[in-house]
C-alpha cells in the first residue's frame, strides 16, 4: 500500500491555508475570557462561599490561606449549606446573613485533612494547574495565559475583601467580600 500526498494549489491551497491559520488562531485566543468568578470563592473557617450553585459533594477545593505566610490546604465540599444554617457557616449568622447571602451566592461546608478553624482564604474549585509556593506567597496560572495569579485579603471598615491579582497588576482580576457585622480597622488601599 502506498500513500500519495496531494499538495493543493491555486484557490484550494489558499482555502486550506486560511482554514489552518483560522483554526490555529482560535486555539491560541479563545473567544471568551476566563471566568475567575466561576473558579474562585472565599473561605472562612470551614465555610466556602462561591457564585457557583449546585457544586456536588466531594468537589475538590484548594484553599489558599491568605495570612502573612500563605499555605495550601486540600479540601473538598462536604455539603451545601442552607442560608439559615449559621452553625455550618458563620457568614450566615443573624447579623451577617442579610449582606452575605445575596442572590447568586452559594454556601458550602468544607472538609479537609487539616483543621480549617481560623482559616481566612480563597478557594479554587477543581483543578488548579501547578501551584508554586514560596516562603510567603502561593501562585498559579488558572487561565493558562503565562502570567501567574496570586491571592490576598485586606480589611475594610466592616469586613474582609478577598482578591486575586495577575502578575504585578494592581487591579484585581477577582474580588470577594465578607461582611463581618462590626467595625474593623481598614487595611485595604
Amino acid at each position: 500500500m502506498s500513500l500519495i500526498l496531494l499538495r493543493p494549489t491555486g484557490l484550494a491551497g489558499l482555502w486550506v491555508g486560511l482554514c489552518a491559520v483560522t483554526i490555529t488562531a482560535l486555539a491560541q485566543h479563545p473567544s471568551s475570557p476566563f471566568d475567575f468568578s466561576a473558579k474562585l470563592g472565599w473561605v472562612d473557617d470551614a465555610c466556602f462561599v462561591s457564585t457557583r450553585a449546585g457544586l456536588p459533594n466531594k468537589t475538590p477545593v484548594t484553599v489558599i490561606f491568605t495570612g502573612k505566610r500563605q499555605r495550601i490546604i486540600r479540601a473538598y465540599i462536604q455539603k451545601p449549606v442552607a442560608t439559615d444554617d449559621f452553625k455550618a457557616c458563620q457568614p450566615l449568622s443573624e447579623n451577617r446573613r442579610e449582606v452575605n447571602a445575596k442572590p447568586g451566592i452559594a454556601f458550602y461546608a468544607l472538609a479537609a485533612d487539616k483543621e480549617l478553624k481560623g482559616i481566612v482564604g480563597i478557594g479554587i474549585i477543581g483543578p488548579t494547574g501547578t501551584l508554586l509556593q514560596t516562603r510567603s506567597m502561593v501562585y498559579t496560572d488558572l487561565d493558562s495565559d503565562g502570567r501567574r495569579e496570586h491571592f490576598g485579603h485586606c480589611m475594610t471598615s466592616e469586613g474582609i475583601r478577598y482578591q486575586a491579582n495577575e502578575a504585578d497588576e494592581a487591579k484585581p482580576i477577582w474580588t470577594g467580600y465578607y461582611y463581618l457585622g462590626y467595625d474593623t480597622e481598614p487595611t485595604c488601599k
